[in-house]
């Protein structure tokens, strides 16, 4: 290969956009088994369950961040297989291959929205119901990332007993305002105006949708591992059906909401399942001391920095996600043995 021509199979090579990715991804085996629930509403929840060894130890519910789907969290559930568990997972609705929040259809489809997390919430709970819970083997433990480590917290506030344990991955306690210049309380101010003037669904400035020329590992703001970051992009490139774009003025100013609920002392109150905290020193998505801060208020919650970590902990590059299972392991070991 001519030296000026990068190599699309190595996605540190200078020039190289997720555009260039060879395609398609694989699923390991035996594949995950995909179903559907439907909801009251009309709108469905796509999910998934990876079977367990001979000797199942138990299951792991997966729930994932902003933006992501279940085909991407392949790698992690078979490292809960691995350790004799079970996993099933779900695709928020607005993500993957759940139903869309604003149309199924373009110029909406793509757009990361929702005007309230109470609607998540309630899906949650209508999943665990319907799905995770009756096809569960006890213990029940819950493996959270991002968003979707919010979303669990807030359940959780909700109903305190559901887990016997809880592994969360940098949990979205705050996020950073973008750009960085704008202060916190002018970021919510122009959110909550963009909604009553009617613009909830409209993206905010400098968000789009899914470019795939847009997106180099070089410039990427959640792992270090070139392969991880790979994932997401060649199954959205791989399966357009799957992609998400950037957020709107809607879940700015519901985040912001929702993270004002989680931040509340009563949050915490009354919830004393064991739960483990992996915090990416590195994180530039959700701030590291507001991980530390807001797990500090659970009893029963274990803070583990990883310091050279960025944002998706468990698909980090080997040595951080061997440092990050070992972690988890000893306090499987504590809160179920």
């Amino acid at each position: 290969m001519d030296r000026r021509d990068p190599d699309p199979r190595d996605p540190t090579a200078e020039g190289i956009t997720a555009a260039d990715l060879p395609l398609p991804p694989r699923l390991g085996e035996p594949p995950p088994l995909f179903a559907r629930l439907d909801l009251p509403d009309g709108g469905w929840i796509r999910h998934a369950r990876w079977p367990a060894p001979d000797a199942c130890r138990g299951t792991v519910v997966l729930l994932h961040g902003r933006s992501e789907f279940l085909e991407k969290y392949d790698g992690v559930a078979r490292a809960w297989r691995e350790r004799g568990f079970q996993a099933i997972g779900m695709d928020w609705r607005g993500q993957g291959r759940s139903s869309r929040l604003l149309s199924e259809d373009p110029p909406l489809r793509q757009r990361g929205h929702v005007c309230d997390y109470g609607l998540w919430l309630d899906d949650l709970a209508r999943f665990l119901e319907a799905v995770a819970v009756p096809e569960a083997g006890r213990p029940l433990v819950a493996c959270a990332h991002s968003q979707g480590a919010h979303l669990l917290l807030r359940h959780l506030a909700r109903s305190p007993r559901g887990f016997d344990a809880v592994v969360l991955s940098a949990p979205m306690t705050d996020i950073y305002t973008q750009p960085g210049w704008v202060p916190r309380p002018v970021a919510r101010a122009l959110a909550r105006a963009g909604v009553r003037l009617g613009l909830g669904a409209r993206y905010l400035p400098g968000q789009g949708d899914y470019d795939p020329a847009r997106h180099s590992f070089a410039a990427n703001p959640v792992t270090s591992d070139p392969a991880s970051w790979a994932v997401h992009h060649q199954w959205f490139r791989h399966d357009p059906a799957l992609v998400v774009g950037g957020v709107t003025h809607g879940w700015l100013d519901a985040t912001y909401r929702s993270l004002a609920e989680l931040a509340r002392p009563e949050a915490a109150v009354g919830v004393e399942t064991p739960m483990l905290a992996l915090v990416p020193g590195c994180d530039v998505v959700v701030p590291p001391d507001s991980q530390r801060a807001a797990c500090a208020r659970y009893r029963h919650c274990r803070v583990h920095v990883l310091a050279d970590a960025m944002h998706e902990v468990l698909m980090e590059r080997a040595e951080i996600r061997a440092a990050a299972w070992a972690e988890v392991d000893r306090f499987l070991a504590d809160a179920l043995e």
